[in-house]
């Protein structure tokens, strides 16, 4: 197909030089875009090693072959020029040279009939929008090197790995908890929800339903530092309950957040926006608990990771989670994942650009079309640094923020977490001397030392009951 859209081509260039009229549309200069030409037919040809042979009619970027029998009168019909709608008009590719031959072709029957034989060359509009595409992500690219470039010769602190971040040499050992400058790499930042969860849980014997429920608050406090202090509080106020049957874990959460800071939504060096829009009723709220334990068991049966999301970010009558969005829904997915919770690794490895995201709105300034473009960015980005999509996905945010002058974000770590890393489809614990192994731990599951009022694992549990009318406010109400 390459040699037969050269030589179509070549004949082309033959009816260019050589025509008598030099208004005809053959006359005109045409497929002349070199580094379009350099990325789509010559890069063919070289893959080919055909381009000592063929390269100076590499100026095209798909071709087409056809054919068609007699016609009632035995005439062979041809238009003056073929069109095409996806050609690029904007570049002046509006039609596509032809080259046709007469075959005779004998049929299985022994009736030998003549058939018109031809093959169009075109620069076509996808092509173009191909292009657009590259060159907006190739920038992206290079913005994200230079500015890694820049922080290794500046920047002692970044030279050193992620696990040392949560033993530090110049803090005094008796501090408990600090914030440092955003990594890059993500999985520092997630450590502090699948440590503090994973200790949650193994306070009421590894039950599947308090880490579950733990999980749905992360959406509602953007501070680590100050979800981590809610977390501690609910969990303080249950064990010290002495009957089990009480308010639901996030209930309480909420409730004391609420209580002592007027809002779930406080503290300092948050990384992003709550996803909450200020109220919900209870039916809301236990509905998503319920719902996000159906979508992890749903996620350890799929590797289609789309349709994982596309779950978590419904509304709550339509098996999603109250106010979660698809920025908050890949961090859900991702410490589900390094608690054991969920099974396919592969989810939490395909991270994209959130539309509701400022991220989404910066790369929309720099070129990136619609969301599908959005999407196609962080596998692209991934590939051309040789790092893996979690990383890519969070230096691209970084570098975003500090060309839009939005700096300053940080990562909060506690003395005695561990790293968490999901690596060649295993879950491993790194430890502050940088040992990696897997985690030891048993299988979550629903036990007898967590009873709240309302069980929604249960396939009894109505979540109407009583709950639809009456408010929760999750911010302050002053």
């Amino acid at each position: 197909m390459l040699k037969a859209g050269c030589r179509v081509m070549e004949m082309a260039e033959y009816v260019r030089m050589n025509h008598p009229n030099p208004s005809s549309r053959m006359a005109e200069e045409i497929f002349r875009d070199d580094k379009r030409n350099q990325f789509f037919s010559r890069s063919w040809a070289e893959e080919l090693d055909l381009l000592a042979e063929l390269g100076e009619f590499c100026l095209f970027e798909a071709t087409s072959i056809f054919g068609t029998g007699e016609t009632v009168d035995f005439r062979i019909v041809k238009t003056d020029r073929h069109t095409d709608s996806g050609n690029a008009k904007d570049c002046g590719h509006d039609h596509s040279p032809t080259v046709l031959r007469l075959v005779q072709i004998k049929l299985s029957d022994g009736c030998v009939v003549k058939v018109r034989i031809g093959v169009n060359i075109y620069n076509k509009g996808c092509c173009s929008t191909s292009m657009n595409k590259y060159y907006t992500n190739h920038g992206v690219a290079v913005m994200i090197r230079d500015r890694d470039s820049r922080i290794r010769a500046t920047d002692s602190q970044w030279t050193n790995d992620l696990h040392e971040r949560f033993d530090p040499d110049y803090l005094p050992s008796e501090e408990e908890a600090w914030a440092i400058e955003a990594d890059s790499d993500k999985d520092g930042y997630y450590s502090i929800f699948v440590n503090e969860i994973g200790m949650l849980g193994d306070m009421f014997g590894r039950d599947r339903a308090v880490m579950v429920e733990a999980l749905l608050t992360m959406s509602l406090t953007p501070c680590p530092k100050a979800w981590r202090v809610g977390i501690h509080a609910a969990a303080s106020i249950l064990m010290r309950s002495c009957r089990r049957e009480t308010k639901n874990f996030v209930r309480v959460y909420i409730d004391w957040q609420v209580h002592n800071h007027g809002s779930v939504s406080w503290g300092e060096f948050f990384r992003c926006r709550v996803a909450h829009r200020g109220k919900m009723t209870h039916k809301q709220l236990y509905l998503s608990v319920r719902n996000l334990h159906l979508a992890i068991e749903y996620a350890n049966r799929t590797q289609d990771t789309r349709s994982v999301m596309n779950r978590l970010t419904a509304s709550p009558s339509k098996g999603g989670l109250y106010g979660v969005g698809p920025f908050h829904a890949q961090q859900i997915v991702n410490i589900a994942t390094k608690l054991g919770l969920i099974t396919v690794t592969c989810h939490c490895e395909r991270p994209t650009v959130a539309p509701s995201t400022a991220t989404y709105r910066r790369l929309r300034v720099l070129g990136v079309e619609n969301q599908r473009h959005a999407a196609e960015i962080v596998p692209f980005l991934s590939n051309e640094l040789l790092e893996s999509a979690g990383v890519v996905e969070n230096k691209l945010c970084e570098v975003l923020r500090e060309v839009f002058g939005t700096t300053g974000k940080m990562d909060s770590f506690v003395r005695g977490h561990f790293l968490f890393r999901v690596y060649r489809g295993d879950v491993y614990v790194v430890d502050i001397h940088g040992k990696m192994y897997k985690p030891q731990r048993a299988e979550a599951g629903f036990h007898d030392q967590y009873q709240p009022v309302f069980q929604w694992w249960k396939d009894s549990f109505v979540a109407s009951d009583g709950t639809a009318d009456i408010l929760l406010t999750t911010k302050n109400g002053k």
